[in-house]
């Protein structure tokens, strides 16, 4: 048996007396054994959702950077050469189309309907404003020659003896005289006389037969336009008929009728 000595026997008696008289700290006196699990947990918890982000934001960035590696980047200049500056698209020379509000001849330009390439003009493939027979073509600014205005002309041919011919009816004022104004050319692709018949209500009229375009193109291209008007066309009804065929060696190309009354006598 250890003997123990009484001083220190009495000293550790009167420690464990005053600890039981002690009033215990507040962490000790609230302490709750689950509460680290709950932070535990809760640390985890961020951390997982911390490492879900980064992973996130790494394939955002990765995707980023594959994608800007597919794509042109800025041609690079060659040294000591310069990127040349675009250039303009050519234009042609060529009045805009005809405007006279009070001209009653609908389509009158030809500008519809409106062809890429040289197009034939007939019963099943329609002009608006105008009954068409024989060989008529459209023949739009760029192919064969320019306009006298806007984007097309109309060419009346003859082909084996028989003239292509255009009329339109339109409305007149009993008893009133019209100039009829028209441009002629000659055939971009005949070497003979352009000629064009005109006629009112189905009639020649005395005076009006041919136009003076009588002489071949002088150079390719060109149709040598002049521009013909005839008074005088006594209209006798609410509308009249107005028309153009081919005539002589080639027939014509025409453009921009115009039908205006005369003033008058007098006015």
């Amino acid at each position: 048996m250890i003997d123990v000595d009484p001083r220190l026997d009495s000293k550790l008696q009167a420690f464990f007396e005053h600890i039981e008289a002690s009033t215990p700290p507040a962490r000790i006196d609230s302490f709750d054994p689950e509460r680290p699990a709950r932070t535990r947990s809760r640390v985890f918890n961020m951390a997982v959702a911390t490492t879900a982000i980064a992973v996130v934001a790494a394939a955002v960035i990765g995707f980023a950077l594959e994608l800007k590696a597919h794509l042109p980047g800025p041609a690079s200049a060659t040294p000591g050469q310069t990127t040349p500056a675009p250039s303009a698209s050519p234009t042609s020379a060529v009045r805009p189309p005809l405007d006279n509000p009070g001209n009653p001849v609908a389509n009158a330009g030809f500008e519809e309907p409106q062809v890429g390439q040289i197009t034939s003009v007939n019963p099943i493939s329609p002009m608006p404003g105008w009954t068409v027979t024989g060989s008529v073509q459209l023949v739009p600014l760029g192919t064969v020659g320019q306009p006298s205005s806007g984007n097309q002309y109309l060419l009346l041919n003859i082909s084996d003896g028989v003239a292509g011919r255009i009329s339109q009816q339109v409305k007149t004022v009993p008893g009133v005289n019209y100039a009829l104004i028209f441009s002629t050319g000659s055939n971009p692709e005949c070497a003979g006389s352009a000629t064009v018949d005109v006629f009112w209500n189905g009639r020649w009229v005395s005076g009006m037969e041919t136009t003076p375009s009588t002489h071949p193109s002088p150079a390719p291209g060109d149709l040598s336009w002049s521009t013909d008007g005839f008074a005088s066309a006594l209209a006798t009804g609410t509308t009249s008929t107005i028309g153009f065929a081919a005539a002589g060696q080639c027939g014509a190309a025409l453009d921009d009728v115009v039908l205006q009354a005369e003033p008058l006598p007098g006015s």
